[in-house]
């Protein structure tokens, strides 16, 4: 037993409430384009473009508030999808509570970020391009219940991402596991709590990437995970790829430099999937914004070089660097 402690439950990062959709949202600065601009700035269109990469062959996942499965521009990508049959959802949903049987979400936060991790856009103002990486597949952990993450579901999912298992939570299969998981969640700095679930992670070659946090620019208010060594540390910029003001800075408590990078999330706003209430986009604000932005980067790095899939640390790191500097 290397710890013990009570079952805290984190509230999610704040963030811009939603609005509506409409193209000046997607592209303020160009509102005739239906590629979203936090995807242009990092020249995502032009991997696409010149490359042809878009995701195939990558599985990624989010242990967030859920996904709505249904969304028009989900759900094709979403692994347990079969056309013209009842989706599958055993070993691509998992419920902690072993309640809800098929993916959804009362929050609309972890469809939002799945949005920007695979959304697949149609070159209109309805369906605009909000996902990096939209022929990627998804699996998705209800990690966080509504507006809060229970520690004890955060391990539970964290866990099945290692082993996914049947509904029912029964005959694990480690060889569904996905390759890349985003967490846009963050809790305190400098607590370990988490450390050997991401190492684990990290032993099967998932990829794990974690929201800095919105806790503000005074040094040293980086949040955990996103601090720990062994995981990409993601903190939020503007349109004018300046740190915005709510991004958890560094350096880490025993003096390191986090985030390992930043990538939009701010300014004004990212549009990405919504989970309903008469919306299919809208839009929000916060590293949790900017998190899967990377987590969908890897996920085309890893598309057009699949020799590359389950390598980490400094190899990923100059690459994402390269990246969004060339951007």
């Amino acid at each position: 037993v290397a710890l013990v402690r009570a079952n805290h439950i984190h509230a999610l990062p704040t963030v811009q409430p939603s609005v509506a959709a409409s193209g000046d949202l997607c592209s303020p600065d160009a509102p005739s384009n239906t590629t979203c601009w936090n995807i242009r700035k990092v020249g995502t269109d032009r991997v696409w473009r010149d490359f042809g990469a878009t995701g195939r062959g990558i599985v990624v996942a989010n242990i967030d508030t859920g996904v709505r499965f249904d969304h028009p521009a989900l759900l094709a990508q979403y692994r347990g999808y079969r056309a013209g049959s009842p989706p599958y959802h055993n070993y691509n949903w998992f419920d902690p509570k072993l309640l809800v049987f098929a993916p959804s979400d009362q929050n609309g936060h972890g469809t939002h970020t799945m949005g920007t991790m695979v959304a697949a856009g149609k070159g209109n103002a309805a369906q605009p391009s909000v996902g990096m990486a939209p022929e990627a597949r998804w699996i998705a952990a209800q990690g966080c219940a509504s507006y809060a993450c229970s520690d004890l579901d955060l391990i539970d999912s964290a866990q099945w991402m290692l082993a996914p298992t049947a509904l029912n939570g029964t005959n694990p299969r480690p060889d569904l596991r996905p390759m890349i998981i985003n967490n846009s969640w963050a809790d305190m700095g400098g607590n370990d709590w988490y450390a050997g679930y991401v190492a684990a992670w990290r032993a099967a070659g998932i990829f794990p990437v974690f929201a800095a946090g919105n806790s503000g620019s005074a040094c040293g208010s980086i949040g955990s995970p996103s601090d720990y060594t062994d995981v990409f540390g993601v903190g939020a910029t503007d349109e004018r790829d300046i740190a915005t003001w709510f991004s958890a800075r560094g350096p880490t408590v025993d003096g390191r430099v986090k985030p390992d990078v930043v990538a939009p999330g701010g300014g004004e706003g990212i549009l990405s999937t919504s989970n309903g209430d008469g919306l299919d986009y809208r839009t929000l604000q916060g590293t949790s914004m900017a998190t899967p932005l990377v987590a969908g980067l890897v996920a085309l790095i890893w598309s057009a070089n699949p020799g590359l899939v389950g390598m980490g640390g400094a190899h990923v790191v100059c690459l994402l660097a390269f990246a969004l500097d060339l951007a």
